[in-house]
């Protein structure tokens, strides 16, 4: 005998009510043995403005014993990467898809203003420089000016190749302070370390109407060697077109000889924890919302290489990325790299090079070998 048509209703109305029970049971299940308990996924006074993306880092949410070799694996696919017009259409929509690059020091170089301005003349970029010493004065006002002083970098025409100021930001320590943007120096031995330029750069990213607005952020230290324009236009169009969220130098999992978890440790956050060096860093404006999310659970940063690289690796709908060209970003005590040693890798970054004359110099040998 057929089944009738209101008992084959019930049939399914019966497997739809079974199967929706089943998918709340296995998100129930999800959320109590995801690997970290504080809520960055979560909406705190704001919301992400793009979906989410459904990628993870390499090593997000596992216990890893990081490799010399296949965590560098995808930016070494050169075959995909967009044009600079092409990654400005793909951010489009927001500040005319330019890319933020912010050089952060205490006493910007002469050298630094530059080659910022040098950076400012490829169209893809908007840079801006963040003075820690607020009596610092720009050692070139046709190069560098106070953001006050000049138009919203993003509304300025671009002719490709022609010089366009680049933009100085300096901030009272009170007003950061207000904004409760501390603790990036980190505790050592129950001593908080002054505010200095990081917490400075969190200002003007979480604050300044205009820096805030940007889809995709460079971050570099003035003590990392950048050998030319190309260079980073290389790198960083790579990430955009293949969707990195985070990108920056190697990572280590929870090092428990390292003295900088202290202010984790006392803040009791929750682990896995990482660590690696952010003196070049490039992030999407989805991974800087989660920086706010971030700050605004704990009212206070924490410093800045574990914190950076342990918001990015917790957060499992971030695609990060430790790109090949960042292997040269490590610590050392001293200035290491040589016109030499660039040469043999002229697409890196390089950490340190703490001479303004050195860098300088660098430039002026590669030049003359026509290699950048």
């Amino acid at each position: 005998m057929p089944p009738q048509p209101g008992s084959t209703l019930r049939a399914g109305l019966l497997r739809l009510v079974v199967g929706s029970a089943a998918v709340m049971m296995v998100l129930s299940l999800a959320t109590v043995f995801l690997p970290y308990a504080w809520p960055l996924s979560k909406e705190i006074g704001g919301s992400i403005g793009k979906s989410s993306c459904t990628c993870s880092g390499p090593l997000s949410g596992q216990n890893v014993t990081v490799s010399s070799q296949w965590p560098w694996q995808a930016a070494t696919q050169d075959k995909n990467r967009l044009s600079p017009w092409e990654v400005q259409r793909k951010l489009g929509y927001s500040n005319n898809g330019r890319i933020a690059v912010v050089y952060i020091g205490n006493k910007p170089a002469l050298e630094t203003v530059e080659f910022a301005a040098d950076i400012a003349s490829n169209c893809l970029f908007d840079v801006y420089v963040v003075a820690d010493d607020n009596s610092y004065v720009s050692p070139s006002l046709d190069l560098m000016r106070p953001l006050r002083d000049l138009h919203t970098l993003p509304r300025v025409r671009c002719t490709p190749g022609k010089p366009r100021h680049v933009a100085l930001l300096q901030y009272d320590e009170k007003i950061v302070v207000a904004h409760n943007v501390t603790g990036m120096g980190g505790l050592v031995d129950d001593k908080v370390a002054p505010m200095g330029k990081w917490e400075k750069t969190m200002h003007a990213l979480f604050n300044e109407p205009v820096v805030c607005e940007y889809a995709y952020y460079v971050l570099i230290d003035e003590e990392t060697f950048v050998p030319s324009v190309r260079a980073l236009e290389k790198l960083v169009t790579k990430q955009v077109t293949l969707g990195v969220d985070f990108a920056s130098a190697t990572v280590k999992v929870g090092d428990t000889n390292w003295p900088f978890w202290a202010d984790f440790e006392r803040a009791k956050m929750p682990k896995p924890w990482y660590q690696g060096m952010v003196n070049f860093v490039a992030f999407s404006d989805k991974y800087l919302h989660k920086l706010r999310l971030f700050h605004q659970y704990w009212n206070r940063l924490f410093f800045l290489e574990s914190m950076f690289n342990t918001v990015a690796e917790t957060s499992l709908d971030l695609r990060v990325n430790r790109p090949a060209e960042l292997v040269t970003v490590e610590y050392h005590a001293g200035d290491r790299y040589s016109g030499d040693d660039v040469q043999k890798y002229i697409d890196n970054m390089y950490y340190p090079v703490r001479s303004a004359s050195v860098r300088k110099g660098i430039r002026e040998y590669l030049k003359k070998k026509n290699l950048v």
